[in-house]
């Protein structure tokens, strides 16, 4: 078994972005966060097919990170909902882990880890084998706009 690829991330940049993942959508490659590891840094993509989100990831604590530019793992929803953030904290940062594994088919893909506070807060995942749509092209750099919803809607 080789040594894990880690990092650490905002929890919150995380989810801000999931919540723009499809949901049960027959694309399963979209089901999902896509954490496409770019020569100038982590980004992390979420799209239903109707509306995308990206966030350039504020990444600390990286070890080995280099090794996985230029390639884009999909995390599935499953895993970004039961991530839990420790009760009263403000800024919560997670660690994530990347290795190389084989699914229960045996295909080969990676195994991520997330712990939020202590190693009993982890919860692991296999990267959905699948290519993720170009967002790029679809989110140039100077293009992006910045929206903000309400969270409760005026009458």
């Amino acid at each position: 078994m080789s040594t894990p690829i880690t990092f650490s991330i905002p929890l919150a940049e995380l989810q801000a972005v999931a919540l723009a993942a499809g949901d049960k959508d027959v694309r399963y490659y979209i089901n999902g966060v896509a954490f496409e590891f770019a020569t100038d840094g982590l980004y992390l993509v979420a799209t239903d097919g109707h509306r995308i989100h990206v966030i350039k990831a504020a990444v600390e604590e990286a070890f080995g990170l280099s090794g996985l530019t230029g390639q884009t793992l999909i995390v599935p929803n499953e895993v970004i909902k039961s991530i839990k953030s420790p009760a009263r904290a403000k800024q919560t940062r997670m660690t994530v882990a990347v290795e190389p594994s084989k699914n229960d088919n045996g295909e080969a893909t990676h195994r991520i880890t997330f712990t939020a506070g202590n190693d009993s807060d982890s919860k692991t995942g296999f990267a959905i084998i699948g290519h993720y749509p170009d967002w790029w092209q679809r989110h140039r750099a100077g293009s992006a706009q910045l929206v903000i919803s309400p969270r409760k809607r005026r009458p």
